[in-house]
């Protein structure tokens, strides 16, 4: 697996009145990034979304290690190409976290 251009897990975050702010140990300074919350997002969604964000390193870092293993292992035990159409979605999921548009 090569280096992400992505800030490093793990990601802290700070909420605030109307944004929240997330922040690293391995980037120097306070944080990295800040999102701002719609007027017209429902309170219900700000939570739930923060922390789907805050995780999205770690879940990139477990889909690249999950594709990678379970290609081998599933042609090795005779799964055709066919039955592996889940892995092409995932890699497709991988090139959009990382800009790559295919």
């Amino acid at each position: 697996m090569t280096k992400p251009l992505h800030t490093a897990a793990p990601w802290g975050v700070d909420h605030f009145n109307e944004h929240c702010a997330f922040y690293s140990p391995t980037v120097e300074g306070d944080y990295f990034m800040r999102v701002e919350f719609s007027d017209d997002m429902p309170e219900s969604e700000i939570a739930p979304n923060i922390s789907l964000i805050g995780a999205a390193p770690d879940l990139l870092a477990a889909l690249e290690e999950l594709v990678e293993r379970d290609r081998s292992e599933a042609l090795s035990c005779g799964f055709t190409e066919d039955e592996l159409s889940w892995l092409e979605e995932a890699q497709r999921a991988i090139a959009n976290a990382k800009g790559i548009r295919t």
